[in-house]
């Protein structure tokens, strides 16, 4: 029997060398190392740059390297909530302006639980300590094929970006869309962030409405937090998702 005489500390790994008969130590000394095989060892992966992906790479020792992703992969999930009689969904934490050039929100079969409500948005500049209550301007189209049901309207001093209103709450009223913010490159200018949404839902007249349109906050601060309410009672049901757009 071979006697191990190789000791390592208590940040490394043991592996055996079955051509010595000893224990070859290997260190991991950072969070998120790895341990991966050149061609003839087991040695530590150090862990890439942040938001970088591990991809294959036959030029390096271990065949992996640390990649800036492809443009091609540049949508990233980012959080998911989903209304059970809530009062408000926000999202704050995942805002990361260095990180994302935009921000997509989808919302999914959001019923009110009182009938003919508006859904509404308000922009945080604290992580959602608080929220916005003046100093937005928005404008909204709302179309439908019925004679005299199509609508625009604006407001330039308003206390929230409105969505879509007469959303209904029974079955197969729920209004479904899509909504993008993009932050603004310099809070504070002439060009401050914007949000851009389009929906659609059925009222219950079998009416068709699609809405579209686009809103902002005067703000000369950085939002980092955005808010979806209703103007009367709670969100009973629906599911938002909030996805991130890499800059590279």
């Amino acid at each position: 029997m071979t006697n191990n005489a190789a000791y390592i500390d208590d940040d490394g790994l043991a592996i055996f060398n079955s051509t010595t008969g000893l224990f070859d130590g290997v260190e991991l000394t950072t969070k998120g190392d790895i341990l991966t095989r050149n061609t003839t060892n087991y040695i530590r992966q150090a862990i890439g740059t942040d938001t970088h992906a591990l991809v294959c790479d036959s030029t390096e020792a271990t065949g992996l390297n640390y990649a800036a992703k492809s443009a091609g992969s540049n949508v990233i999930f980012l959080s998911s909530q989903t209304a059970s009689s809530s009062a408000q969904i926000d999202f704050t934490t995942p805002f990361d302006d260095a990180t994302y050039l935009y921000y997509i929100f989808t919302y999914t079969n959001v019923v009110p639980s009182t009938d003919n409500s508006e859904l509404r948005v308000r922009m945080s500049v604290n992580a959602g300590s608080s929220y916005l209550s003046s100093n937005y301007r928005w404008v909204r189209l709302r179309l439908s094929a019925s004679a005299g049901s199509d609508s625009l309207s604006d407001d330039h001093s308003s206390s929230k970006i409105k969505i879509a209103v007469d959303l209904g709450n029974a079955a197969g009223e729920g209004l479904s869309g899509k909504a993008i913010y993009i932050p603004s490159a310099s809070p504070g200018s002439s060009n401050p962030g914007t949000f851009i949404h389009d929906n659609s839902f059925v009222k219950g007249d079998g009416k068709f409405y699609r809405n579209m349109g686009s809103g902002l906050n005067t703000t000369s601060s950085v939002v980092d937090g955005l808010r979806f309410y209703m103007d009367s009672g709670n969100i009973a049901s629906g599911i938002f998702k909030m996805y991130g757009v890499t800059k590279s």
